[in-house]
């Protein structure tokens, strides 16, 4: 019968490794181990614009699928003027810790090359996070307008007839300016705090064009209650296909979709900002946040953070560049 001991032992040792196994915790999935960060508290996401502009409309479109991801709450704050400056001074000036983000559009890079006096660095002082989207630039104007097009428009504007042209942020404006270098056409450029404001006075008739993203002005036009007169790009929307491009139009060299992006201040630490990209990530893959950005007429950026970072880098320089050619200087 001693034979067969060590066969026992070896069958009640397995018995009990077995025991033992099914005692310990299940393992926690991947992509919880590998989180680098948390929010602990509520999160707050600046709009360096008005209520009503293509950065606000994603910004409250994410804040709730976000808050449901990091089961805290996640607020929408717009803290416009100054050319979108005073939102970006406060994402900067935040503590480095995730709490504090701003959706931005490309106008954060234009206003350190329009503004005198800023208190922040946009390559220093804030972190560049995820591309959410691209949208086509569009020129509309109001229905009380002859002009069917941005050629006649500025055609008209030329030969003394006042013609104005809002401008919702610092990019704005460095797109008017590159129109009137393109046309030769003296145009007047109205500075405003967000396409929100530029809507308003559009519908009131307080100014006779705009330059938005066509995110922005898709509702308005599809009511009719505004034209579209061009689109900036080097094909036509295809939200609005009906609408030329400035190329046809015979204006040329003003080609510039609108970016809207995620940024952090700058001293936040590299992990927090890889969570942050990686959450980002994961709540714009929502099929129902694709849907709604289609049918804003956006394409989503499908950029890493490392790609994102590098066109930023190069966004900056091209636009100083921009800005040299077109003769503009701090104001």
């Amino acid at each position: 019968m001693s034979k067969f001991l060590p066969a026992l032992r070896r069958r009640h040792l397995v018995a009990c490794a077995l025991i033992a196994c099914a005692c310990l915790p299940a393992p926690l999935p991947a992509f919880a181990q590998a989180r680098a960060w948390t929010p602990s508290r509520p999160v707050t996401i600046v709009v360096p614009f008005t209520t009503g502009a293509s950065n606000d409309t994603l910004a409250r479109m994410l804040a709730p699928k976000l808050s449901d991801l990091w089961g805290q709450t996640v607020i929408v704050e717009n803290k416009p003027g100054a050319n979108s400056t005073i939102g970006a001074a406060a994402v900067a000036r935040s503590p480095g810790d995730g709490h504090t983000l701003m959706i931005s559009t490309n106008g954060v890079v234009v206003a350190p090359f329009i503004m005198k006096g800023l208190t922040y660095s946009i390559e220093r002082d804030l972190a560049p996070i995820a591309s959410l989207l691209f949208s086509h630039i569009v020129v509309v104007g109001t229905t009380s307008i002859e002009d069917t097009n941005l050629a006649q428009y500025i055609t008209a504007a030329g030969i003394g007839k006042g013609r104005s042209i809002g401008v919702p942020d610092p990019f704005a404006t460095l797109i008017a300016t590159r129109l009137k270098l393109a046309t030769g056409k003296p145009l007047n450029l109205i500075p405003y705090k967000g396409a929100g404001q530029v809507t308003n006075d559009l519908l009131g008739g307080q100014v006779d064009a705009g330059i938005m993203s066509v995110v922005t002005a898709s509702t308005l036009m599809r009511a009719g209650k505004l034209r579209g007169l061009a689109v900036l790009a080097e094909e036509r929307s295809p939200a609005h296909p009906e609408i030329p491009t400035a190329d046809e139009l015979g204006i040329k060299g003003v080609r510039t979709p609108l970016w809207v992006s995620v940024f952090a201040a700058g001293t936040t630490p590299a992990p927090v900002q890889q969570q942050i990209h990686r959450d980002l990530r994961q709540v714009m893959s929502d099929p129902t946040v694709q849907a709604k950005v289609r049918d804003m007429g956006a394409v989503l950026s499908k950029e890493s953070l490392e790609e994102f970072r590098d066109r930023y880098h190069r966004d900056i320089e091209e636009t100083r560049q921009l800005v040299k050619a077109a003769g503009l200087t701090p104001e």
